[in-house]
């Protein structure tokens, strides 16, 4: 056992340096959506002239809360999951252009893809359930509790599809680190590729909003299990795959590693302090 452990350090090595790349491009894509998510809300409430301060954990609407009315809520509450829906889909469309390329930066563009999809789809599966975020949208539009299970039937069979029809897209970005990609290496190529940085990012992103946690975002980020479990068992359906014969070599991108903890911090900092968004 210990031979066997010994001579896998390269390709433990290997695998960490995986992970470490696809974790940093979780992190950097989920900031963009999420950050954008939050612009959109809160831009959208100026159009009721509602001013608002974005913080790293929610938006403050600077209002009273008998100045809410119906279409404001229905407004704000579903533009950005709208949004995030129109700005996934261009996102698998670039991602479809350039996933046969062998940089690592086309992962970005994958799993940006999956975290529109999973605050658009996640919101209406947690939204229906507890009530906030996009479920302020859906219960002021007075659906009743058997239009809000349809709902949450079909975010959770449309996940469960994402992550089917996923799974060879997944496979292909091994196109980056090996020239094919056999049943062995599969498992520990998938767990390092999409495994690990969906619990890390996950991870990171409850840390980025301590101390003051919504339910209602973790939630919709956990909701990708719905995605990940899926996409992991149809990868073990797949024959061989053959990328090409130009040699490769794994390591870990510091550049983007160091990329990924600044921006990290660097919008902790900013989202602590808060950001007026005020155009009346």
């Amino acid at each position: 056992w210990f031979r066997k452990y010994r001579d896998r350090k390269q390709e433990r090595r290997n695998l960490y340096s995986i992970a470490a790349n696809s974790t940093s491009l979780f992190v950097l894509s989920y900031l963009f959506v999420y950050i954008f998510s939050l612009l959109v809300t809160s831009i959208s409430g100026t159009f009721f002239e509602y001013s608002s301060t974005i913080y790293y954990y929610d938006i403050y609407f600077n209002i009273r809360g008998d100045q809410w009315y119906h279409d404001a809520v229905k407004v704000i509450y579903a533009s950005a999951p709208i949004a995030l829906l129109f700005t996934g889909t261009i996102l698998l469309i670039i991602f479809s252009y350039i996933r046969e390329d062998k940089g690592i930066y086309k992962m970005f563009f994958f799993w940006g893809f999956l975290h529109c999809y999973t605050m658009f789809f996640g919101g209406v599966l947690v939204g229906t359930m507890f009530g906030t975020g996009l479920g302020h949208a859906i219960n002021w539009s007075y659906i009743l509790d058997t239009g809000k299970m349809v709902y949450s039937i079909i975010a959770i069979a449309v996940f469960i599809l994402i992550g089917v029809l996923s799974s060879k897209s997944f496979l292909i970005s091994a196109n980056t680190y090996y020239n094919y990609l056999t049943g062995s290496v599969r498992s520990r190529f998938v767990w390092a590729q999409m495994v690990l940085p969906f619990i890390i990012g996950n991870i990171l992103m409850l840390v980025f909003r301590m101390p003051i946690l919504k339910t209602y975002y973790i939630f919709v980020g956990v909701t990708m299990i719905l995605v990940i479990i899926p996409a992991w068992v149809s990868t073990r359906f797949y024959p061989t795959m053959y990328f090409h014969e130009d040699p490769v070599s794994i390591k870990p991108s510091w550049k983007l590693l160091a990329l990924a903890l600044s921006v990290y911090i660097i919008m902790r900092v900013i989202l602590g302090v808060g950001i007026p968004v005020d155009f009346t």
